[in-house]
């Protein structure tokens, strides 16, 4: 059985349940084969364009199913994408003359991660979007919040996802936003607390509670371990909610979603409680997380005190972190 999505001209971070809900139709049992429709694209932010590429190749290699992608790239859409290198993890080959061009640091292009992703090395690449014309010890930091954060996210997806990831960062100079985001093909949430066994882990738990476990203070999916991979783990279990924490103070978003449960937190708009985990109404195999920053309010505070202020809001003040930096990120 075939099936046609057929995918709206524009999605923005704030729509991504949206897109994954038109994507199940791609999950439908007894469907062996997937018409990708995007000829309708206009514009996609980082999010959604990770979502897409992390469901194609689980369709491709690990269901093996054939998925074909309709496309115009002569449209503001297509060439937008092209530029960001879309069609390239699509497997598309692209034809036109001027489908690159530099970049000027407003943003990199898609990235895959996997299992040895220099994280350190595509941390500070990333966080260069952000800091281009910054100067001084704003400059300074603006990119240890980055590569803090950026760090969070790829280990994530190295250590738990069991897939690959995909990230993308941008600049966008017309509303001040820098969004940042990554999607993998992985177990997701659940599935990494199952398969790591950690005691926080509880077998028939709905992926909401799941996804509330990880947005918990020390209650990472491998917390639990003294040893990972030959080595002692660091895990604190911090790491999405101290992203969390950071998007708040920085008057940024924060998107997570993994299996049928979602959270989405717009700190740009007043009075916004970080909302509690809620059903998607479908399910996303691994999981997808986007952060935005709204330029202005990052840098304007020193970044350890930003941390300390995140730490003593976590409930992690009595813990001895140390703020030394480690190849470029903090440790």
């Amino acid at each position: 059985m075939s099936v046609v999505i057929e995918l709206n001209a524009k999605y923005e971070a704030k729509h991504a349940g949206g897109l994954i809900r038109s994507l199940a139709a791609g999950n439908a049992a007894g469907t062996t084969g997937i018409v990708l429709d995007i000829r309708k694209m206009s514009f996609y932010e980082p999010l959604p364009l990770c979502i897409i590429l992390a469901t194609v190749h689980r369709w491709r290699e690990k269901e093996g199913k054939k998925v074909e992608i309709k496309y115009y790239s002569n449209t503001n859409g297509g060439s937008y994408a092209e530029r960001m290198d879309f069609f390239r993890h699509l497997n598309i080959e692209i034809k036109s003359a001027n489908q690159r061009h530099d970049s000027k640091d407003n943003f990199i292009t898609i990235r895959q991660i996997v299992h040895n992703t220099d994280e350190a090395s595509l941390g500070r690449e990333i966080s260069s979007c952000l800091v281009k014309d910054m100067s001084g010890q704003q400059a300074t930091d603006t990119m240890y919040l980055l590569e803090y954060l950026l760090g969070e996210l790829i280990k994530n997806c190295m250590q738990h996802s069991r897939g690959i990831g995909f990230l993308h960062a941008q600049y966008f100079p017309s509303d001040g936003m820098f969004h940042v985001a990554i999607a993998d093909d992985g177990v997701g949430v659940s599935g990494s607390y199952r398969l790591s066994e950690s005691p926080k882990y509880k077998p028939g738990a709905s992926d909401v509670y799941m996804l509330g476990e990880a947005l918990t203070v020390e209650s990472s999916s491998t917390t639990h371990r003294r040893d990972y991979e030959g080595k002692e783990s660091p895990n604190y279990g911090v790491g999405l909610p101290m992203c969390r924490a950071l998007t708040e103070d920085s008057a940024g978003l924060f998107a997570i979603y993994s299996g049928d449960s979602f959270v989405f937190d717009d700190h740009g708009k007043a009075d916004v409680v970080p909302m509690a985990p809620k059903k998607l109404g479908a399910s996303y195999g691994g999981v997808a997380v986007g952060l935005g920053f709204v330029r202005s309010a990052v840098g304007q505070t020193s970044f350890y005190q930003i941390l300390n202020e995140v730490r003593i809001k976590l409930g992690l003040q009595k813990r001895d972190f140390s703020a030394e930096r480690t190849g470029g990120f903090l440790s």
